[in-house]
């Protein structure tokens, strides 16, 4: 059990690592993971903040396309319909 604990949180410090050093590569497709819609069907702040990132490396030509994913939350929206 310790060995896990200990092996996750050492790949977790490395994958945080990776994830600071922006090399400015492109890639073919850029992620975008669902979050919370409001109950008026708007993106919450935090999915938001994904979607205007993504945007803004699709623009720099960094990711060529965008996959919103998501289903459907308790608003009734789909995350990635709207």
């Amino acid at each position: 059990m310790k060995l896990g604990l200990i092996l996750f949180l050492i790949q977790s410090i490395l994958i945080c690592i990776d994830g600071l050093r922006d090399k400015k590569t492109k890639a073919a497709i850029g992620i975008v993971l669902g979050n919370k819609i409001n109950p008026d069907g708007s993106p919450s702040e935090r999915l938001q903040e994904r979607l205007n990132k993504s945007i803004q490396l699709y623009r720099a030509d960094r990711i060529q396309m965008i996959l919103v994913s998501g289903g459907f939350g308790k608003e009734g929206f789909g995350k990635a319909t709207k």
